[in-house]
């Protein structure tokens, strides 16, 4: 991903859309790509700003940032725990009708994929199964 362009550039690129017929032309003189222009000129008309959104950040802390109380008590009680065995003890005795397993899969297949991890067809099978009655 490339970085954001400035706000001037950006401010130049829309502001060009007068003096030429399109955003490809537009583009072409300020030699940024053509669906980049695009892109902002949508922007501008949508949002009426041409503000660079946010970008990267923490998208998952959240997850955990729910289950910190009980994840610091673990740890307290017993300081070298590993996160798997904080993970068994999480679960033992939860109803499994609380145990998300359709988005548990969801995540290890999304995972294996992103590291290329061959899965053996029958996980895979049984995966897809189960996602699909989950409804997922």
């Amino acid at each position: 991903m490339g970085k954001t362009l400035s706000l001037d550039l950006r401010e130049r690129v829309v502001g060009a859309l007068e003096d030429v017929a399109s955003c490809r032309a537009a583009a072409e003189r300020f030699g940024v790509a053509a669906s980049t222009a695009i892109r902002w000129v949508r922007r501008w008309r949508e949002r009426g700003t041409l503000v660079a959104g946010t970008r990267g950040g923490n998208r998952r802390s959240h997850r955990i940032d729910a289950h910190r109380e009980m994840i610091l008590a673990l740890i307290e009680e017993e300081p070298d725990l590993t996160l798997i065995e904080i993970g068994e003890r999480y679960l033992v005795g939860l109803p499994l009708s609380e145990v998300q397993i359709g988005t548990l899969l969801a995540e290890i297949v999304t995972g294996a994929t992103r590291h290329q991890v061959r899965m053996p067809t029958d996980f895979t099978m049984m995966f897809k199964a189960i996602l699909t009655t989950e409804g997922m």
